[in-house]
């Protein structure tokens, strides 16, 4: 059904999405959770990443709300969970709830969490969406799947009650949530400079050229969004990159870039599906999403 995305007018969309959203609203209260501020700045001043998700704002929130029945958040209202922080008094009256939304698009998009990186055209003040981020590929623990699910919760949520989630995901990581097919030009918006590497790479006319290009050394891994070294297939790091196995090479290479993200845009896709109508995501545009998320 993804395919027809792009013959539907947005105000089509809109009407069944609203009535999509109607027939597959919740109910029930989520009750109240109680979180740590000073706990999670006491974490976050220690420069250390939450991968599991037990010091973090986002990671106690995690914690409470995960494991309860998703039908629970599906409701149009604008507080979803009452919150209290420790320590701290105040009585709910909504001010806590949106500031703790605050917290999560900071911790979201920091090192306090696993689960973004700011894109490779950021750090290289290269090429487009710079201000953008990217779903961390290397993020693959069971814990850390969960905590992608309760992102995409937490983005449905956000469609739903028109809370101000603000994290800048890059377009091509929207589009691998929403199911869009992704191409090598979407990649350019991730990493420019690596980008024009592979295109260099399928340039050369000869073997000369290629072994005097300084590529020479190449063996058939890849250095993934997060730095780790990935393999491109079985013993690919003890395999060099030859003229003869160039193609391959960049085969290879190239479709790796496409499905890097799959295992953690499929998970934040998971629990976005638990909050929002899944046919209705199908149909959806990147550029949706991103309006709703920003």
């Amino acid at each position: 059904i993804g395919v027809c995305r792009k013959y539907l007018l947005y105000v089509t969309k809109q009407q069944l999405f609203n009535k999509a959203m109607d027939d597959t609203s919740g109910s029930g209260d989520a009750g109240e959770i109680t979180v740590s501020r000073s706990k999670a700045m006491k974490f976050t001043a220690r420069g250390e990443c939450d991968s599991y998700g037990l010091w973090s704002m986002f990671g106690q929130t995690f914690r409470s709300l995960h494991s309860m029945s998703p039908s629970l958040f599906r409701q149009n209202k604008e507080q979803l969970w009452r919150c209290l922080f420790a320590g701290e008094r105040g009585h709910d009256a909504g001010g806590l709830y949106r500031e703790l939304w605050s917290i999560f698009s900071a911790e979201i998009m920091s090192n306090t969490l696993p689960l973004l990186l700011p894109c490779a055209n950021s750090t290289a003040l290269f090429g487009q969406n710079r201000e953008t981020f990217v779903l961390n590929p290397d993020s693959t623990t069971s814990e850390q799947i969960q905590m992608f699910e309760f992102l995409g919760k937490l983005m449905g949520m956000a469609v739903r009650c028109a809370n101000y989630l603000d994290i800048m995901i890059s377009p091509m990581a929207w589009k691998m949530i929403v199911g869009e097919k992704v191409s090598l030009e979407d990649y350019v918006g991730v990493d420019a400079s690596d980008s024009k590497s592979m295109k260099r790479l399928r340039s050369f006319k000869n073997e000369e050229e290629f072994m005097m290009s300084g590529y020479d050394d190449l063996t058939f891994t890849a250095t993934s969004l997060g730095g780790m070294t990935v393999e491109l297939h079985k013993f690919g790091r003890m395999q060099n990159v030859t003229w003869e196995t160039l193609p391959l090479y960049c085969n290879e290479l190239e479709e790796y870039r496409l499905r890097e993200m799959e295992v953690v845009a499929t998970a934040i896709r998971r629990g976005l599906s638990t909050i929002l109508p899944p046919l209705m995501i199908n149909l959806i545009k990147w550029k949706d999403m991103f309006s709703h998320q920003n």
